[in-house]
C-alpha cells in the first residue's frame, strides 16, 4: 500500500483514495494531503477520539504536526432496515490544530435519530469554505443542499457516468462563482 501511494503522487493525481489505512501509509497520506493533494480514507473507529488516537499512537504513528491537513472526519455506522444492513451517515466533524499544537474536534453534523435528520453546528471549515470563496454562510449553506440533491441523483451512475457528472458539477460551481 505504501508503495502504490508513492507511485500515485509521482502521477499527480487530483484525488487520492485509499482503502483502509492500518500503518506507515497514513503517513504518505497525510504527506499528500500536505501538498495539496485531496484525498479520502477510511479507518476503522468507533467515534471520532477513537479515530485521532488511532492515527497518532501504534502502529500508524502520524505526527501531529501534520494533522493540519485532515479538514474533516465523517463516522459511519450500520444500522438495520427492513432485514437490510445499511451505513448511515453518523456525524461530521472539523479537525483542526489549535495555538498550541493539540487536535480539536468540532461537530458540524449530528444525526438526530428521534428527529430522523441532522443537527447543524457551527463549523470553521465552512466559515474558511464561504471566505475563501466569498460566500455568505446562506450560500454555503445553499450549496451543501445543491451537492446533496446531486448526490441523491447519481448514486446509481456507473464508473464513467459518475466520474463525467462530478466533473460537470465542479467546473459549473467554478465557473458560477
Amino acid at each position: 500500500m505504501f508503495e502504490m501511494l508513492k507511485a500515485t503522487l509521482r502521477q499527480r493525481p487530483e484525488y487520492i483514495l485509499v482503502g483502509e489505512i492500518r500503518g506507515k501509509e497514513a503517513i504518505t497520506l497525510f504527506q499528500a494531503m500536505n501538498t495539496g493533494h485531496t484525498t479520502y480514507s477510511t479507518l476503522h473507529a468507533g467515534d471520532v477520539s477513537s479515530a485521532i488516537n488511532r492515527l497518532i499512537h501504534e502502529p500508524i504513528n502520524v505526527p501531529v504536526s501534520i494533522f493540519d491537513s485532515l479538514d474533516i472526519i465523517v463516522l459511519l455506522s450500520i444500522d438495520y432496515s427492513e432485514g437490510k444492513a445499511v451505513r448511515k451517515l453518523q456525524a461530521i466533524y472539523d479537525i483542526y490544530l489549535d495555538e498550541s499544537n493539540k487536535i480539536v474536534y468540532n461537530p458540524v453534523f449530528l444525526r438526530e435519530k428521534k428527529k430522523f435528520g441532522y443537527e447543524w453546528y457551527s463549523s470553521q471549515l465552512m466559515e474558511e469554505f464561504a471566505k475563501q470563496f466569498e460566500m455568505t454562510h446562506k450560500d454555503v449553506r445553499n450549496e451543501l443542499k445543491n451537492r446533496a440533491k446531486f448526490l441523491s441523483e447519481i448514486e446509481r451512475c456507473n464508473a464513467e457516468e459518475f466520474v463525467k457528472k462530478v466533473n460537470d458539477y465542479r467546473v459549473e460551481f467554478y465557473e458560477n462563482l
